[in-house]
């Protein structure tokens, strides 16, 4: 356990670093997750990340409703054939504006992997978003950020 002057007390178990106090999102308390070095700690660029999403959170949900909407429609097909037909109107509804995609999901977590200036141009990710979904109980969702560009929409 060690206090980072942004995270606050954190507490680290096999490199992933949980802050004590969750995370305002979307109206939700939900889990902040650093990806760092079990001595060391996370690095001021993770820090610098994690003051940029606090500045950007109250503009980011056009984007993300957009994105998950779309990956909805995209993988939707896919993911009935793991269903009972019973069960498809349930977990998989038709959806026909992109604000409905917020009755099938919310978020769980604020990830921020492992990142330094050097890695900037090899990183797929230097923020993600973890959702738990309607349709994908187990696995959820995952949207990634690299410079404020939401660059995938994942099962985790």
């Amino acid at each position: 356990m060690i206090q980072d002057p942004v995270f606050g007390t954190i507490v680290g178990d096999d490199g992933i670093w949980e802050a004590r106090e969750p995370v305002e999102f979307l109206g939700r308390l939900i889990l902040l997750l650093i990806d760092a070095d079990e001595k060391a700690g996370p690095t001021e660029h993770q820090r610098q990340r994690f003051r940029e999403f606090l500045e950007k959170r109250d503009t980011l949900k056009p984007g993300l409703e957009a994105a998950i909407f779309q990956y909805y429609q995209d993988e939707n097909e896919m993911y009935r054939t793991f269903l009972a037909q019973d069960e498809i109107g349930e977990y998989l509804p038709t959806l026909t504006t992109p604000e409905q995609i917020w009755d099938l999901t919310a978020p769980v977590a604020i990830h921020i992997p492992r990142q330094s200036p050097e890695d900037q141009e090899d990183m797929d990710c230097d923020l993600a978003i973890e959702w738990s979904t309607s349709w994908d109980v187990e696995h959820g969702l995952k949207t990634c950020y690299r410079n404020w560009e939401i660059v995938a929409v994942v099962m985790p």
